[in-house]
């Protein structure tokens, strides 16, 4: 695992099906089938960083644009002042971030549906390691909830 500097976890959140996927087959950017209303209000109010190559500004407010790695990003940021470095729902900045060993927890809802096929977020090729169960719950219509720390 990369050292971590500054004591900000990396700290991701992703829904996944019970079939391991995060998006449909038809569309893979479609998460329709995840509704959370608390969590959008939540991110309406928080400052983010928005990892892009095509956006030059971020059409959301208390956002900025960056046209850099996510690794290279979380490197700044872990050197930084605040708290944990969130990652919510972004498939292809949680598998690069995992693909450079730079995740600390790992927090996923599984969702009591099968999509059938479609994009997965666990690709082979990840670096090895150990993860301790920090968390877990139950929610509303079967989902369940696991959150998985890094074990050093």
């Amino acid at each position: 695992m990369t050292e971590q500097t500054g004591g900000r976890r990396v700290v991701t959140n992703i829904a996944l099906s019970l079939d391991g996927r995060y998006a449909s087959p038809d569309d893979p950017l479609d998460m329709g089938w995840v509704s959370d209303e608390g969590f959008a209000k939540w991110l309406v109010g928080v400052d983010k960083v928005v990892l892009s190559g095509t956006l030059g500004e971020a059409p959301w407010e208390r956002a900025t644009v960056v046209d850099r790695r996510a690794a290279e990003v979380v490197v700044d940021l872990r050197a930084g002042e605040g708290g944990d470095i969130f990652v919510p729902s972004s498939p292809s900045v949680i598998k690069a971030l995992l693909a450079a060993d730079m995740v600390d927890r790992l927090a996923f809802t599984v969702f009591p549906v099968f999509l059938g096929g479609g994009p997965r977020l666990f690709e082979d090729g990840l670096p090895a390691g150990r993860w301790g169960l920090a968390g877990q719950a139950a929610g509303g219509h079967g989902t369940l909830c696991v959150v998985y720390d890094r074990v050093c």
